[in-house]
């Protein structure tokens, strides 16, 4: 299936994403001198921006592509959980599946920048499982919404939302009327059982996912995974497996298949922040719309390689992402897109893991 086919497909493809939505919160302005009060910076604030984080940001990737996308979480009353919902409904995502837990505070990751650079970053929100009967209505309207959708993207940021119940529901209405699961979790073992077609770890992730430990991960590159592909298979369930591993680019495995490698360029840690989200967004739509893995994983970086050319959290825009792949020519008085042939090349770097 060519590109431009599988991006016309995309269109209108029913998501559903659960998982943590957060809010991201980003105040920006000018450090020109240290406080007296401790060797600290201070920052005089000019911006302040918020905007769809995690789960919430992958919906709004997957909106921003021209799907239809539906956020399931669950929030506080509070004001960002009124932020959230607020930024969410401008990203053109559905919020009617979002469940509001009086007295939860809303997962919120505020980052300080001046002059380009994060100085820090403070988080805050609840990360103990909702209350019982939240994750009733959670469950509940997972089963309304996983009736109406065509893709589900698990998006677990290990944040508690995700819990056993919600999960066991999950693979209940998986194993009744299949759908196409995709899963990006710190913990993928734990949606072995699912039924889930493709997974995302990253490099840390995979080296978990094989047994190795922290100061491992740092060495697991394509060699590495391709000597262990039946292993990723084991530990996750999944017929697809797409690691990323941050500048080297990613490598996609799918069951009676060849391994697909696609390249990246390196970017500073903003630039970076969200493009998994990115990247699982459209890899999930594209796999959907039924694109081959090495097709889909094409479009799924350079959907991420969009954003990271983008300060904080952002959106690749399916406008964007055509032109990433597609350039536009002129013929006549017609706009049409051209395939653009695959880069053979990466370039050298660090980036931050996404």
């Amino acid at each position: 299936m060519e590109v431009a086919a599988v991006l016309d497909a995309i269109s209108g493809i029913r998501t559903v994403v659960v998982g943590e939505a957060m809010l991201d919160v980003y105040v920006e302005g000018a450090g020109r001198r240290l406080c007296q009060e401790a060797p600290v910076p201070v920052v005089a604030v000019a911006r302040r921006a918020e905007g769809p984080g995690g789960a919430a940001n992958v919906a709004a990737n997957v909106a921003a592509l021209g799907a239809h996308a539906s956020c399931l979480s669950v929030v506080g009353d509070d004001s960002e959980g009124r932020l959230l919902r607020e930024s969410l409904d401008r990203a053109g995502v559905e919020t009617g599946h979002l469940v509001c837990e009086p007295g939860r505070r809303t997962l919120t990751k505020h980052r300080v920048v001046a002059a380009g650079q994060m100085l820090v970053r403070f988080d805050q929100g609840d990360v103990d499982p909702p209350r019982t009967d939240s994750q009733q209505a959670l469950v509940e309207r997972l089963n309304r919404a996983f009736a109406e959708c065509e893709l589900v993207i698990v998006s677990d940021y290990g944040y508690g939302i995700l819990t056993p119940r919600v999960i066991a529901a999950l693979a209940a209405l998986q194993s009744q009327s299949p759908r196409f699961v995709v899963v990006d979790s710190k913990n993928l073992g734990a949606y072995r059982g699912v039924g889930v077609a493709a997974v995302k770890p990253n490099r840390f992730q995979a080296a978990r996912l094989l047994g190795m430990n922290g100061d491992d991960a740092a060495a697991v590159n394509a060699d590495t995974l391709l000597s262990r592909e039946a292993d990723l298979y084991g530990a996750t369930g999944a017929s697809i497996v797409a690691v990323t591993l941050d500048s080297d680019g990613a490598i996609v495995f799918q069951r009676g298949g060849s391994p697909c490698r696609t390249t990246a360029r390196p970017s500073s840690g903003l630039r970076a922040i969200g493009a998994g989200d990115t990247y699982v967004a459209a890899l999930g739509l594209a796999l959907a719309a039924g694109a081959d893995p090495s097709t889909a994983s094409r479009i799924a970086s350079a959907a991420a390689e969009v954003v990271t050319r983008k300060e904080g959290t952002a959106v690749c825009l399916r406008e964007e992402l055509c032109d990433e792949l597609l350039p536009r020519r002129t013929l006549g008085s017609e706009l049409i897109y051209v395939p653009k042939k695959p880069a053979r090349d990466s370039d050298a770097g660090d980036c931050p893991t996404w």
